[in-house]
């Protein structure tokens, strides 16, 4: 993953290489696929990718953060087809609209298959409660939280 930042929107490239079939030794080993996310106006970083026990899914956690002045920080999770690069759902984390950080840090995908699992934090740094842990499970196959 490279960050690229300082702009107004920024981006994040995500390269994927080696969910291929095995190519003759004289093939390129350029990327299969590369897909760059961005959201207009915040600072986008992936943290974290795990992939599917198939094999077929690729899965990229991290945050989008608007840099203050009311506007709110994102979790970000990202499932894309490993052999395409399409992504197959994307689901935005901000509990309460007024709470401005939150972001992921690490992903994991259960033994089955059937659950991603991230974890980051969430809240307000400057509120009364300060960041707190936040762990959300999302359905490998839709993304909808559990």
């Amino acid at each position: 993953m490279r960050s690229i930042r300082g702009l107004a929107t920024a981006a994040v490239a995500i390269v994927v290489a080696g969910f291929a079939p095995a190519t003759p030794a004289a093939a390129s080993t350029a990327p299969q696929w590369h897909k760059i996310f961005s959201a207009a106006g915040y600072t986008v970083f992936g943290t974290a990718t795990a992939v599917s026990p198939d094999g077929n899914t690729v899965f990229v956690t991290g945050a989008a953060d608007g840099g203050g002045g009311g506007d709110t920080g994102f979790g970000e999770t990202i499932a894309y087809n490993a052999a395409t690069g399409a992504v197959i759902w994307q689901a935005r984390f901000n509990p309460h609209a007024r709470i401005d950080d939150n972001g992921f840090s690490s992903i994991a995908v259960g033994p089955d298959g059937s659950t991603v699992l991230v974890t980051g934090h969430s809240g307000d740094a400057n509120g009364p409660t300060g960041l707190v842990q936040a762990i959300v499970a999302y359905s490998a196959a839709t993304g909808a939280q559990r």
